[in-house]
């Protein structure tokens, strides 16, 4: 099977670009995602706490909040944590690949693993539990960042 093999910089740049314009449109600083990515963080979860009705949503505004959700956990485990985007090919996907966060720095020096940002957003949509915090959380405990409880 032939799968596309992205370009993970554009495909980066592009995601970075629709975080910045996220934290712009709730009054943030576009900045914050590298220098304050918490504060980042918190404004888009208020900013979600305020508008969000998942009963309100179509399939265009479930991709839209979906593509949210991956740029902006995805621009604070990359400024926090030293990591990167990257494709992984997976012939399970009808892609034949996903898009990960990898590349994470432990401060330890320990192994860590690949994260699934769009399934982790994904899986917090079905349940209607959508904070980023908590897709963070959930994205450095699969990473090996740090211990899970």
């Amino acid at each position: 099977m032939d799968h596309p093999n992205p370009d993970v910089d554009e495909w980066a740049a592009e995601l970075r670009d629709f975080a910045e314009r996220i934290v712009v449109s709730l009054g943030g600083d576009p900045q914050w995602l590298s220098t304050n990515p918490d504060w980042a963080v918190g404004l888009v979860d208020r900013g979600i706490a305020e508008d969000w009705d998942p009963t309100a949503m179509d399939e265009g505004d479930r991709h839209r909040f979906r593509s949210l959700l991956m740029a902006v956990t995805g621009e604070f485990l990359i400024n926090t944590h030293g990591a990167r985007w990257a494709w992984l090919l997976d012939d399970t996907s009808p892609l034949g690949g996903r898009w990960v966060v990898t590349g994470f720095t432990h401060p330890l020096g320990q192994r860590t693993r690949p994260v699934d940002v769009g399934r982790i957003a994904d899986d917090a949509l079905a349940l209607h539990r959508v904070q980023v915090i908590d897709l963070v959380d959930t994205a450095e405990r699969e990473s090996g960042m740090r211990a899970t409880a």
